[in-house]
């Protein structure tokens, strides 16, 4: 009986003691099986004096559901966001552990898990410097985590012009991010 699989042989009766064939049933009982979906093959009844010699297949699917891991990233300036975070996951059974991973995603990412009925899956996410995140409970088959920009710093710059009277003045001042040439902001 180890693994997954296993086969039974047994030796019965064909007749009862007053020569009437004997019918048999073959059914399951034991933990978990509301977990799984069981298909059992021509076992309603058996009667060996009129069939012969049987092999009778009981298979067990586990019932599983769909779980989604949902990203989403917020930025208090309104940019876009391209940064990914890892988030790692635990699908437990009973209180235990069955199965861990991590996955990585970046805004309105999403990652789908199948776990069996019943199983619970716990989201995490490491800390990173300068954001925020909050992990919902499951909703609907969607766990959604949130990463927060913190609150986005602020640069003022106050430009002061030393001129000679008469000497015109450039018109354009912008502020570009890390140092690109196009798209800065124009800032007066």
């Amino acid at each position: 009986k180890a693994g997954n699989t296993w086969t039974a042989t047994v030796t019965v009766r064909t007749h009862d003691s007053e020569g009437n064939p004997i019918a048999y049933a073959v059914t399951e009982s034991g933990t978990n099986l509301e977990l799984y979906t069981a298909g059992v093959d021509n076992t309603t009844s058996i009667t060996p004096a009129n069939e012969g010699d049987r092999t009778v297949t009981l298979s067990n699917s586990l019932n599983t559901r769909e779980v989604t891991i949902k990203k989403v990233v917020v930025d208090a300036t309104g940019e876009t966001i391209t940064r990914t975070f890892d988030i790692g996951y635990t699908i437990s059974m009973d209180g235990m552990a069955a199965s861990t991973g991590t996955t990585t995603l970046g805004h309105n990412g999403t990652k789908k898990l199948t776990v069996p009925e019943g199983a619970t899956v716990t989201v995490t996410e490491d800390e990173y410097a300068g954001w925020t995140a909050s992990i919902s409970g499951e909703t609907n088959g969607v766990i959604t985590v949130t990463n927060t920009r913190d609150v986005a710093s602020k640069l003022t710059v106050d430009k002061v012009w030393i001129t000679a009277e008469g000497v015109a003045k450039p018109d354009l001042t912008e502020l570009h991010e890390d140092h690109r040439p196009r798209g800065g902001r124009r800032l007066g």
